[in-house]
């Protein structure tokens, strides 16, 4: 079936080339606490960073199948939009995508693509332009516009690129480049960097200077990784050499560590356990982190042959540093917000700037639930009450997929409703249908 440009609006959301999911017409849910449960088998969708970059590297390959399993993310479906505007060609199969034909490398046309409320497919189709002989102009929605761009506009103008408009979206961004070094900071955001680096190859090469003593984040590991499996190698520290190409191939979208994290948390707050199918711990994405914290929060976590399981409640606060897991925030908080031991979290400057001030919605829906939740800084100290309140706690999602997630662990522990539960479609689509204790009264669940 052949991939086309077609959108479809269902309450404000636009799905391009693939079904619309129930998950994008809920307005709001219920979640209560469940009866009594032993034991939860609950599916993580496919890795929305994965798959960006997986889609990335096959349209610059030419050709190629994406094994992936449906819905798929809407960043995602922004991105393949996108990239069709950029003269890719997809079909659809059963299994998931099949690239028929490449980037249009030398077509002079402008064109402006949506990358939709997406940081990543913006920031990746900013740089992927770099190497384009057009001018192509970035748009996009929410509060994606106002996020952080101004390092990697920097860092275009630096590699020789023409760049019009900042310091948000909309920006034009016209190749090709004139040089093959460039200086790149990534404490804002490592997205720059894996942009730059996935469109290395169309560059001819690239060479990246870090920032003295600056690590190599964990999501640039993950771009290494999957460019690796497309057959382009980074050389330590951070150069792609030339002639690089990335190969035709098969590849196969992982399970998702970031969705699956309040799958796995859902078992620590019930006390039940959780079995996510396909996940695997030897994963390259960052947050599979999330296994480290529960155990030191006293959960019993495995991995067998069908995937990864939690056992046993949290029983201890966690003391812990996630500047390199921001997305670990919306897990970790809630979750330490239902027991009577305070948990104290570091390094949370990138939540500031995400899909919504993800510190500032936090620190609200966790004090509306009753619990104790002090800010020092980028610091918070977060504590269960001691009796929970009476009656429905209302939680606003912002238009944020995790902070709707982070009111549904909240849900596992007193009556939470989310209003605009559909934004979950961003990453996790079919996220409340299979979520303990959801009731969806608009859809008649």
């Amino acid at each position: 079936m052949p991939f086309t440009l077609e959108a479809r609006k269902h309450n404000s959301r636009l799905e391009y080339g693939v079904p619309l999911t129930s998950t994008l017409a809920m307005r709001h849910v219920l979640v209560q606490p469940p009866a009594s449960v032993p034991r939860l088998r609950l599916l993580a969708p496919p890795s929305k960073s994965v798959a960006l970059r997986a889609v990335l590297a096959a349209s610059l390959a030419g050709q190629g199948e994406i094994v992936l399993e449906r819905p798929w993310p809407e960043d995602l479906s922004f991105m393949l939009a996108a990239l069709v505007k950029l003269g890719v060609q997809f079909e659809e199969t059963p299994s998931g995508l099949c690239v028929t034909s490449g980037l249009l490398a030398h077509e002079e046309r402008a064109v402006a693509v949506d990358a939709g409320e997406g940081a990543a497919p913006a920031r990746f189709l900013l740089a992927l332009a770099a190497g384009l002989c057009r001018p192509v102009t970035v748009e996009g929605r929410g509060r994606l516009p106002f996020r952080p761009f101004a390092e990697l506009i920097r860092a275009l103008r630096e590699l020789g690129a023409e760049v019009q408009g900042g310091p948000g979206l909309p920006l034009t961004v016209k190749g090709p480049v004139q040089t093959h070094r460039v200086h790149v900071r990534t404490d804002e955001s490592s997205q720059f960097l894996s942009g730059l680096l996935l469109a290395a190859p169309l560059f001819g090469g690239l060479d990246v200077v870090l920032a003295p003593g600056a690590k190599l984040p964990g999501y640039v590991d993950l771009t290494r990784a999957v460019m690796g499996e497309y057959g382009v190698a980074i050389l330590d520290p951070c150069r792609v050499e030339a002639p690089a190409g990335y190969l035709q191939r098969s590849f196969e979208v992982e399970s998702d560590w970031s969705g699956a994290a309040f799958l796995l948390a859902a078992g620590a707050v019930l006390g039940c356990e959780v079995m996510v199918p396909r996940l695997r711990a030897t994963s390259r994405q960052p947050d599979r982190a999330i296994v480290t914290f529960l155990e030191a929060m006293g959960c019993v976590c495995e991995q067998t042959a069908e995937g990864f399981s939690i056992k046993g409640a949290a029983s201890h606060g966690l003391d812990a540093d996630l500047s390199e897991t921001p997305d670990l925030a919306p897990v970790l908080l809630p979750l330490a917000a239902t027991l009577p031991m305070p948990s104290r979290f570091r390094g949370l400057k990138k939540l500031r700037f995400k899909e919504s001030d993800r510190l500032a919605v936090l620190t609200q829906m966790i004090a509306a639930h009753g619990s104790m939740i002090e800010q020092d800084g980028d610091t918070v100290v977060v504590r269960g009450p001691e009796k929970l309140p009476s009656g429905l706690l209302v939680v606003a999602a912002h238009g944020d997929h995790r902070m709707a997630m982070a009111g549904a662990l909240l849900g596992l522990a007193r009556p939470v409703q989310i209003d605009d539960a559909g934004c979950v479609s961003k990453s996790f689509p079919l996220f409340f249908s299979q979520w303990p204790g959801a009731a969806c009264p608009n859809l008649g669940h």
